[in-house]
């Protein structure tokens, strides 16, 4: 009974919670001639209006069934959830799965069946949710048995999101270069200016086109920037942001099948000093010396030692940044700041702004204002080497966004239906037009649906249907990192560290772009940085590896 009282107070509470009142008649009743489905969101940066269209889908497609929708935030952060979820009265959720924990705590449903289940049903035949999977999703998901616990969602890209105006009303796209950062011919782009370079993919009418291709060319973007008094970059006091930002440099740096060792843990690899390494369980350390890491630290160096950033850059939390990055525009005109190029931020980050700039657009820039709003979009990260590889290389943002159903439920057959829902084709493609997210599952928008959707939204969507993109993870199933918790999340620890300083004092390294902000003064160097995170995870890993 104890059992069934918590979870009954549960259910209470959270309706308190999520539902809310209805004016004086008092809490929202459910039908008491329809099924319920209890659904837990993450309310982050994905917002829920897309959920919200397809549970009227569903309630409208299956008139028995009523959709029951909790969207928080810290409640189904992974840890709070996995703690609670025994007792929580949700039956599936849409959130971030640690999935290989939850499956060995069998805290969640074996949902095989649904996954392979032929979707004639929803009027689809021929396809299954395994079927439509893309692969790198389908490989993790499927566990050595073959069985499905969960599924993926959806997920964007960690790149350098730019103000595509800015770089048009200050000719900042590149027409012509050779490379070497000097002779650089720039345009606006503009009707009757000289044309955009083709980019990095060396195609033209692609995303990428007027952008950068090599690191010198971007450090002369940069002080183009700063001699027309625009500041280059802002980012917030969310060190995940900045450190997920140079892993996604150092994945393309790298290239996706380079990166995909670091959690193999097998292969060898050049290391920035030209020396071949290579990789195991018991060494597993030494991905600290790969040239993508270097890449990383240098970039973050450059921009920092410089001071190419805003001058409230990581104060704020994500959310007041991206009101600054938005408002710099109105800002600069008032003279109050430099306008600002770059925000250091996941490809969520519109979606997770969209009202306040909506307002800001209506109010300010009216004659500016169109169907898709300011223009905003993504550039690939600079090329390092002598060799300019034609295909760029991001890492997944929102990687373990999943569908997963409680173990607890009672309505498992409904939960699946509904997860198989969410994956039909139209649903997959309203929820890109409505976020920006890219589910990860095949899948074609039309020309009719690009253009219904912001400019932003627009270019994620060419970005990651290019077939010169490869979108890398840090997914693992390795069972060393399993076993290995503290080393599963590459994104907290890869770039941490030490180094002596200049009075001879050993000093902790946490996130490069900040280090390089307080320590540059202090001796910090680029080299001094990877050697001294790479003897301090050398020391580390021994402890773990046994």
């Amino acid at each position: 009974m104890k059992k069934i009282l918590t979870k009954g107070v549960a259910l209470f509470s959270a309706a308190v919670l999520a539902l809310g009142l209805t004016g004086c008649s008092g809490f929202r009743r459910f039908d008491p001639n329809k099924t319920q489905l209890y659904v837990g969101l993450y309310n982050g940066g994905w917002g829920s209006e897309w959920l919200n269209d397809a549970k009227a889908r569903f309630e409208e497609a299956y008139p028995d069934y009523e959709i029951v929708i909790t969207a928080m935030k810290n409640e189904y952060e992974y840890a709070t959830l996995k703690n609670n979820i025994a007792t929580d009265f949700n039956d599936m959720y849409i959130t971030a799965c640690s999935y290989y924990n939850y499956i060995k705590d069998e805290q969640i449903l074996d949902i095989t069946d649904a996954v392979t289940k032929d979707m004639a049903d929803l009027g689809e035949a021929g396809k299954s949710v395994e079927s439509k999977m893309d692969e790198g999703h389908r490989s993790f998901y499927k566990t050595a048995e073959g069985r499905y616990y969960a599924v993926p969602f959806g997920s964007s890209v960690w790149g350098l999101n730019y103000d595509v105006d800015l770089f048009e009303e200050n000719e900042l796209f590149i027409s012509a270069s050779d490379g070497s950062g000097s002779g650089i011919t720039w345009t606006s782009g503009k009707e009757g200016a000289a044309q955009k370079s083709a980019g990095r993919d060396g195609k033209t009418g692609t995303y990428d086109d007027g952008c950068p291709v090599t690191w010198k060319d971007f450090q002369a973007l940069l002080r183009r920037m700063k001699s027309k008094n625009i500041t280059p970059f802002i980012w917030s006091n969310e060190v995940g942001y900045r450190n997920q930002i140079l892993l996604s440099l150092w994945a393309d740096s790298e290239g996706a099948k380079n990166f995909e060792k670091i959690k193999t843990l097998s292969g060898t690899f050049t290391d920035y000093k030209g020396e071949e390494q290579t990789l195991s369980e018991a060494t597993g350390y030494k991905i600290n010396l790969m040239q993508g890491k270097y890449n990383a630290v240098e970039f973050a160096a450059y921009i920092s030692s410089n001071e190419y950033y805003d001058r409230s850059t990581g104060t704020f939390g994500f959310t007041e940044t991206q009101d600054v990055y938005i408002e710099s525009r109105h800002a600069a005109s008032l003279g109050d700041r430099n306008r600002i190029a770059f925000l250091v931020d996941g490809g969520h980050w519109y979606n997770e702004d969209e009202a306040y700039i909506e307002e800001t657009n209506h109010s300010r820039y009216p004659d500016d204002y169109g169907k898709t709003g300011r223009r905003f979009s993504v550039m690939p990260f600079p090329v390092f080497g002598d060799e300019v590889n034609t295909t760029a290389t991001y890492l997944e943002s929102s990687h373990e966004f999943a569908m997963f159903v409680n173990a607890q439920t009672e309505r498992a057959e409904l939960a699946t239906l509904f997860i198989r829902f969410l994956c039909t084709d139209e649903s997959l493609r309203r929820t890109t037009m409505m976020s920006g997210l890219h589910r990860n599952y095949e899948y074609t928008l039309d020309e009719d649906e690009i253009a219904q959707m912001p400019y932003y939204y627009q270019q994620l969507y060419k970005l990651q249907s290019s077939e010169d993109v490869d979108i890398v993870n840090v997914r693992q199933s390795n069972d060393f990192y399993i076993e290995n918790q503290e080393l599963a999340s590459i994104i907290g620890w890869v770039f941490q560290g030490s180094f002596t300083n200049n009075q001879g004092k050993n000093t902790s390294l946490n996130e490069p772009f900040d280090d390089f902000r307080y320590y540059t003064k202090d001796g910090l160097t680029v080299d001094k940085y990877v050697e001294g995170s790479y003897k301090y995870y050398e020391s580390q890993w021994g402890t773990m590896y046994q």
